[in-house]
């Protein structure tokens, strides 16, 4: 899927026909004696001031013609690229996370260089960079280049004041917008600390920038317990809201679950919809769903965490185990135009998956048993055509 979507990504960009902040265009690799002057795109591109993942396409002609690359010409593979990077001293974090990756544009093959989006921008070098057998510095040390629109700070010179604060504010954390802020934040466990305990409130701020707070409340809204509870041994749960906030306003809020009689929390997944199943049918057109970099399972993981919950990590492996994940909208839409497509096989395949279903019955009446069976079986199938689509 990886590969589809970065297909999708540099076709679109190809197809505007020109440069820009985050893309650059080159006909062919560059020489192994030209090895600084690709240095110096990597670390450009690495710094662009929007903070993307970056791509040099190598293949393409400036103004977007296609050429590709053919047996004949001269070419890196993934290690030699590594090490152009590797081999150098960087200050801070060190240097930007590369790789390369060789996709099809129609029948053209062509190679991508693909930059990493890092919070640990500006990239800087520990060393003055001279081209092989040269005593001039063609790339200076302590040096800030970026890059702006469709150009490169020339290797000769250095970023702007307004650029090296721009890419500072990454750093920092002062950008992106707050609830971007939030995604980084929750990685950092470390750092948040305990505001408040009771029973139906336990709250925690962000050491670093404490105007950022999380709080869990006792819901006591009368909805009906969700299908992923029932598929631990112990199938008592209780509702939760989970509130992020920054200052006094809520950046985000969702419903949590603790589940296991309160030995692991989950957010609640999304609710999707099939085209399979007519009304009065045994079958489902409902399904649950995550995204796989959502803030959904990050939180879940997070907090599981901050409340010292799963220890082992089996809990939340047999939560995913029926709950699908996509990668992106785009997986999602298609897996699911593909299954609307092959209805009866896909009933067929639901029944077969039926038998591999284990929940907690504890409680539940036998037509409430049935349909928590059947919308699990259902789940199982998405994760099965998930996995054959990948494959």
């Amino acid at each position: 899927m990886r590969k589809y979507s970065l297909n999708q990504k540099v076709s679109e960009l190809i197809d505007l026909k020109y440069e820009g902040s985050y893309w650059d265009f080159k006909r062919e690799h560059h020489s192994i004696e030209n090895n600084h002057k690709l240095l110096h795109d990597i670390i450009c591109l690495a710094n662009n001031i929007e903070n993307r993942e970056a791509y040099l396409i190598i293949g393409v002609a400036d103004n977007g013609e296609v050429i590709g690359i053919n047996e004949q010409q001269f070419r890196r593979n993934q290690q030699q690229l590594i090490n152009i990077v590797r081999d150098k001293k960087w200050e801070g974090y060190g240097a930007p996370d590369i790789k390369m990756e060789t996709i099809l544009i129609g029948e053209v093959e062509i190679d991508v260089i693909v930059i990493e989006k890092s919070i640990h921008v500006p990239f800087t070098l520990a060393e003055d960079i001279k081209p092989k057998g040269q005593k001039n510095i063609y790339l200076r040390r302590h040096t800030v280049y970026t890059r702006n629109q469709d150009s490169n700070t020339p290797h000769d010179r250095a970023a702007t004041i307004s650029e090296v604060e721009m890419l500072m504010k990454y750093r920092l954390g002062l950008l992106p917008d707050p609830i971007e802020r939030v995604r980084r934040y929750i990685c950092d466990g470390e750092n948040w600390k305990l505001i408040d305990s009771k029973v139906d409130v336990i709250s925690w701020y962000y050491l670093l920038y404490p105007e950022f707070t999380i709080e869990i409340i006792t819901d006591d809204e009368k909805l009906s317990i969700p299908n992923f509870a029932f598929i631990h041994m112990n199938n008592r749960s209780s509702l939760l809201r989970v509130k992020i906030k920054y200052h006094s306003t809520i950046l985000y809020w969702d419903y949590a679950r603790y589940v296991d009689e309160a030995r692991g929390i989950v957010i609640y997944p999304e609710y999707g919809a099939l085209n399979i199943a007519n009304p009065g049918s045994e079958f489902t057109n409902s399904f649950d769903y995550y995204y796989s970099n959502s803030l959904k399972i990050k939180l879940s993981k997070f907090l599981m965490s901050l409340l010292n919950l799963d220890s082992t990590g089996y809990l939340w492996k047999r939560h995913l185990s029926y709950i699908p994940v996509f990668q992106d909208k785009e997986e999602k839409a298609e897996i699911i135009n593909l299954i609307n497509q092959e209805k009866e096989k896909t009933k067929q395949n639901i029944k077969k998956l039926k038998k591999e279903v284990l929940i907690s019955s504890r409680g539940i009446g036998k037509e409430k048993y049935n349909f928590i069976v059947q919308d699990l079986a259902t789940n199982l199938m998405l994760i099965k055509r998930i996995n054959e689509f990948r494959l």
